[in-house]
């Protein structure tokens, strides 16, 4: 089977003005596989039907008075917010003629749209909410407040919007975006949700959450008693997540709460893969990015689980699931948190405590947060990329494909990781920039 090289993105608009690039980047590069993505809708560009907007609890964003707060950390009109399902006032003129292109040239089109992680924030009363019952928190709305996974109006309307856009479009599969919940570094919804909903779905699926909402609690305690001589301590003796788990006594209890909330989330994904493959041609597949195994837990997905409900898996892109760029996200944010709430806590102490954690503490990565960022971070990035590939053999079963999500790499770099997601067996290559003749070359001459 040859290998899947895709492209994803925002290049919806860009396609209908240079139908031209198709054919040239399949010369170029093998490219068989469009995942188009609007930049002003966030969605491969789906028109929903009047019946669709009838059954939509998202359709007055526009109005919401939560959208001034809304704007502070995100862009406004005429780019829509990113929120799950598909969205009214849409129209799909572009999608329309880039199937017609990509199917002239006999490539693949994955329609995309979003699920549960981002715009909590525009809706307080589908939104997730910690194990003390508080609303997303306002200081983490840059990283995203997710939707509860629990509600049933929104999930049987994005069921309704999975189904239709099935339906009604020539596409041969779906990606689903922000099939998670937020980046670990919103360290708010590791304790979330713990609404009603999430309450009645944990006994459903045979988990003690009065046992697990104690156990939660008892951490939040604990972490406030950090010392600097702890987290020092903690750090020199290369300290895991499951050992500092562990040391509050509950480790039964809060891995039960980790567990829970990927097998929630993998639930509800199963349901819509039914509702999907019910609707769709023979051969059409659903798949979702997922967070590298570092964090994966962490965000919700339990890979041998997920693959279960998918078709394929592959990674993401961006500082918030991209594979390399999630991690450093993470470490910035989190040892910026502890120097924040440990009195007297240097950066390089922080730091070092956060990569025992994660298992990163033997890389010799940069002990400066400001070293973890662009442009200063590219050569962190490549170590932190190819390890994550490597944890993510270990940890897929193989069931289902995956495929390598390639970042913005020095041409070293990028050979490199191209020809070590080849060597482990993955399925093909996702890109999101795909202008570069190197990369054009190397994923041709790796992958085609």
């Amino acid at each position: 089977m040859p290998a899947r090289i895709a492209w994803f993105g925002w290049f919806l608009e860009r396609v209908v003005v240079e139908p031209e690039v198709l054919r040239s980047l399949q010369e170029s590069m093998g490219l068989n596989t469009l995942i188009p993505e609007s930049h002003l809708y966030h969605t491969s560009g789906f028109r929903a039907s009047p019946e669709l907007l009838a059954l939509s609890p998202l359709e007055d964003w526009r109005s919401r008075k939560e959208m001034s707060v809304y704007l502070r950390y995100h862009s406004g009109s005429p780019v829509f917010p990113v929120l799950p399902g598909v969205l009214g006032g849409v129209p799909d003129d572009a999608l329309l003629k880039l199937l017609a292109e990509a199917h002239r040239l006999g490539m693949d089109v994955w329609g995309h749209l979003g699920l549960w992680c981002y715009g909590g924030e525009l809706f307080p009363e589908y939104a997730m909410r910690d194990i003390e019952g508080n609303p997303p928190k306002e200081q983490y709305f840059h990283i995203g407040a997710g939707f509860c996974p629990s509600k049933a109006r929104l999930n049987n309307w994005i069921k309704a919007c999975l189904v239709e856009v099935t339906r009604r479009y020539e596409i041969d599969g779906l990606q689903l975006d922000h099939a998670r919940y937020p980046h670990p570094a919103n360290l708010q919804s590791l304790f979330g949700c713990g609404c009603p909903d999430c309450v009645s779905e944990a006994a459903k699926l045979g988990y003690d959450f009065p046992r697990m909402k104690r156990a939660l609690l008892g951490f939040k305690q604990y972490l406030k008693q950090l010392d600097e001589g702890k987290v020092k301590t903690m750090a020199k003796a290369q300290l895991s997540l499951t050992d500092l788990l562990g040391a509050t006594g509950r480790l039964e209890e809060l891995t039960a709460w980790l567990t829970f909330r990927a097998e929630l989330i993998a639930s509800k994904m199963n349901e819509f893969a039914e509702a999907v493959h019910g609707a769709a041609k023979q051969g059409f597949v659903l798949g979702t990015d997922v967070f590298p195994p570092s964090i994966a837990l962490l965000g919700g997905h339990v890979y041998p689980r997920w693959e279960r409900s998918v078709d394929f898996t592959m990674g993401g892109f961006g500082d918030l699931v991209g594979w390399g760029e999630a991690v450093l996200t993470l470490f910035r944010e989190a040892a910026a948190l502890l120097c924040k709430n440990v009195k007297g806590l240097g950066e390089a102490d922080a730091l070092r405590f956060v990569y025992a954690l994660l298992g990163y503490g033997d890389l010799g990565l940069p002990l400066s947060t400001e070293a973890l960022r662009p442009p200063h971070a590219t050569t962190s990035l490549g170590r932190v990329f190819e390890r994550e590939l490597l944890k993510a053999k270990m940890l897929t079963t193989g069931r289902v494909p995956f495929y390598v999500s390639l970042p913005a790499l020095p041409p070293q770099a990028l050979q490199r990781t191209l020809v070590l997601g080849k060597q482990l067996g993955f399925g093909g290559v996702v890109l999101a920039s795909v202008d570069e003749a190197r990369t054009q070359r190397v994923v041709k001459e790796t992958f085609g």
